[in-house]
This record gives C-alpha cells, sequence and structure tokens, in this order.
C-alpha cells in the first residue's frame, strides 16, 4: 500500500520551510500519533498552526518552530527570522497557501502537491499586517488580505491576487480595520470581514465583497462590539461569519462573551445575527459543499472549561451549541480547534493543561461525529509525557480521514484516523 504524504510547512523562528514526511496509514479510532521532524520542542516556539486534507488524503501541517529545529530536508522560504501570525488557506484539490508576518511585512507562500513557490513580499504596515489568505476551489487563485497603507501613508486594508501563479498588483480597501479574514468560492466571489477601524468611530463587523475588479463599498454587518472574527465559504457561496460579542466589548485578557453568526449568498447580503451562547474563544470550519461547525470554550469555573460545539447544515440554520468535552483548562490563547468534511463529518481537538480543581485529566483530545450523529467521547491522544501543555492544536478531515497535530517534548506529532 502507498503511504499517503504529509506536508509540513513551519516557520522558524530562525526560518521558515517545508518539508514532507511519509505518513503512516491509520485507522479508526485515531491511532498512535507518528512524529514531525523540523518543529523542535521548545515549548514557547515549537507550536502547530493549522492543518488542511486534500480530497485524496494528502495532508498539510504548518506552524512555528524553535531555532534548534531544521532538518536537512527542509526546504527554507522567506527571511531567517521572526515570522510570526501564520494564516492557512487550502482547498480540497491540494492547493495551499501560507501567509505571515516578519515585523511589519507580510509574506506569501503558494504550494500545489508539496511544490512550493518562492515566497513573494506581500505589502508592508504601519502596524502588525495581520494578513489572511483564501484560495479558491479547483483553480487555485489566491487573495491575500493585510493592514497596509497607501502611497501617501494612509492606513488602508489591501489586497492582492494571483493570476497563473503570479502575485498581482496591490489594491486597496474601502476602509482600515483589524483582523481582516477572506473566503472565496468556485465561482471567485469573494468575501471579506472586519472588525471595524475604531480609531474612525467605527466598530463591529464590516464586510465587502467582488467577483471580479474592486470590492464593492464596505458595509456593517453588526455595528456592536466585536471580537475572535471567522469567516467560510462553500463551493457555491453561502458565506457564514461568526464573532464574539459583549455590551463593553471583548477584552483581550478575558474574551468571554455572546456567540454571534450570520449567513450571506453568493447574491444576498449578510442576514440578522443569530446568537449560539456563551463563549470565550472561536473556530470555524466549512465544507465545500456547505456543512459548517463552530467551536468554542465556555467558562464554567476561573480556570475551567467546558468545549461546545454547533453545527450548520447547508440552507439551514445552527443547531444549538453541545458540550463536546467535561470541564477542563483550556487556555483562552489556545481554544478548541473545528473541522468538518463534504456530508458533515465533524471534528473537535484541544489540549487541556493540568487544573488541580477540575478532576479530568489533562492532555491532547479529539471528538468526532458522523454527519447524522452527536459528536462521541472525547479520545486522548496524548498526555501529559507527550504534550507540552497548554497549547495549540490542529484539525483538519475529508470524508474518509481526519487529523490532529499538536507539538510537545518530543517535537511535532500527528494522529490520524481512518473513515469510521
Amino acid at each position: 500500500m502507498r503511504h499517503r504524504s504529509t506536508t509540513v510547512c513551519k516557520l522558524s523562528i530562525v526560518m521558515a520551510s517545508l518539508l514532507v514526511l511519509p505518513a503512516s496509514a491509520s485507522a479508526a479510532p485515531f491511532a498512535p500519533a507518528t512524529a514531525v521532524a523540523g518543529f523542535g520542542d521548545q515549548p514557547a516556539l515549537a507550536q502547530v498552526g493549522g492543518a488542511a486534507l486534500a480530497a485524496n488524503g494528502a495532508s498539510v501541517v504548518a506552524g512555528t518552530a524553535d531555532a534548534a529545529s531544521g532538518p536537512a530536508a527542509a526546504r527554507a522560504f522567506g527571511p531567517p527570522s521572526g515570522a510570526y501570525d501564520l494564516a492557512l488557506g487550502a482547498n480540497a484539490s491540494g492547493d495551499v497557501a501560507l501567509t505571515f508576518s516578519v515585523g511589519h511585512v507580510a509574506y506569501l507562500t503558494t504550494c500545489h502537491a508539496a511544490r512550493c513557490r518562492p515566497t513573494t513580499r506581500v505589502g508592508t504596515s504601519a502596524l502588525k499586517p495581520q494578513s489572511a489568505v483564501a484560495v479558491q476551489p479547483v483553480s487555485g487563485r489566491t487573495l491575500v488580505v493585510w493592514r497596509g497603507r497607501t502611497t501617501r501613508g494612509v492606513n488602508r486594508l489591501k489586497w492582492r491576487i494571483t493570476t497563473n501563479g503570479k502575485l498581482g498588483a496591490p489594491h486597496t480597501l474601502g476602509e482600515f480595520g483589524d483582523n481582516p479574514q477572506l473566503a472565496t468560492d468556485a465561482s471567485g466571489k469573494t468575501v471579506a470581514v472586519w472588525l471595524g477601524d475604531r480609531r474612525a468611530k467605527r466598530q463591529g463587523v464590516r464586510t465587502a465583497a467582488r467577483r471580479v475588479g474592486e470590492f464593492l463599498a464596505p458595509t456593517s454587518v453588526t455595528r456592536a462590539p466585536a471580537g475572535a472574527l471567522r469567516l467560510v465559504s462553500s463551493d457555491r457561496g453561502t458565506s457564514v461569519a461568526a464573532w464574539l460579542t459583549a455590551p463593553n466589548g471583548i477584552d483581550p485578557e478575558d474574551p468571554a462573551g455572546t456567540v454571534q453568526v450570520a449567513t450571506r449568498t453568493r447574491s444576498t447580503s449578510f442576514g440578522r445575527s443569530q446568537a449560539l451562547g456563551s463563549g470565550s474563544t472561536l473556530s470555524l470550519a466549512g465544507s465545500p459543499d456547505g456543512h459548517v461547525v463552530l467551536a468554542t470554550d465556555r467558562h464554567v469555573a476561573a480556570t475551567s472549561v467546558v468545549v461546545s460545539a454547533a453545527r450548520r447544515l447547508p440552507g439551514q440554520g445552527f443547531g444549538p451549541l453541545t458540550d463536546v468535552s467535561p470541564a477542563q483548562f483550556v487556555s483562552d490563547a489556545y481554544g478548541a480547534k473545528a473541522a468538518v468534511a463534504d456530508g458533515g463529518r465533524a471534528l473537535v481537538s484541544w489540549a487541556a493543561g493540568v487544573d488541580p480543581s477540575a478532576p479530568a485529566p489533562a492532555g491532547v483530545f479529539v471528538s468526532v461525529a458522523d454527519p447524522a450523529g452527536a459528536f462521541a467521547a472525547p479520545q486522548l491522544l496524548a498526555d501529559v509525557q507527550t504534550a507540552t501543555l497548554p497549547q495549540p492544536t490542529a484539525a483538519a478531515i475529508n470524508s474518509s480521514s481526519g487529523l490532529v497535530a499538536w507539538a510537545g517534548p518530543q517535537g511535532g506529532q500527528v494522529a490520524r484516523t481512518g473513515a469510521p
């Protein structure tokens, strides 16, 4: 049997690199994790940042690595130091895009089937660029947005798009904002959302869309204070935005609020938002056919949270948030991650640290739901001996396989399962 390949895109404190490794086939439930060389084992530096699974089973894991790592098989890309704010975009055809920042400069690397083009300097920012990326289904065209500035030095959201793999000229969106997010459908219709620029007396969630040419004039999705903004789109153009809101705004040190979602189609604007319940973090995942899963952490005590998830079927509203974990210590900085496949198979992963007030064990966990079923009892993938806790996880799923990645004392780790 031919092994499926795992591509590891590593943004190191020393360098950014891409490395191709074999991955063992596995069966449900999740098989024991396999090591991924190149991440290193320093907790503050070696962390995963995203994952994707193509329809053919090829997988991508992206993250940051410590300065001491860097196997000979790795191929460097980007500046030699200081990479942060990694954002990953991918489609089911195996096209992958990574954007990241070094200082005040945003960069982009695009790949297909483990072959990557040279890293491109996207643009600069007077602040942190906060770049985001979207990959068009099938074609692989990539659009990147960042917090930039005009030739006159005015802060504005800027964007560029690839044509035949080459990144085009910069364009300017109509205003400035924070935490921009992008999603695109199979027709090339692209939706952008961002948090309103309070310096310009805007707040809430702002949005604009384009099919060809420039983005249309921005409008508001909500004028209420917002944070933790996320966005996904289906191949047919149904876009879902999710965010946290609270009357006095979202405090980065204590980001508790109400989870809100809003939906639009290719030809309509975002509708009225729907409140799902309390949360302190957000992860939003969408499938090509329009299934959506949202995961959040809900505080139930001073040091413990419950991981909850809500699902949306194509053409319908979200169901209620349901708990998928016991009370555990899950850091607000590294919340649960969601993934969903065509047909509705879904996955939520998280890492829980040691909490003396909670009897639940510490470690890396995953819960999987069949298309028509509830989320199963969590499976422990790693304990305190094999995972550095707390820390982020990365999750991905397709119709026949799922994976969860993390880093620990033994370096990068990937656990994988086949179809249930």
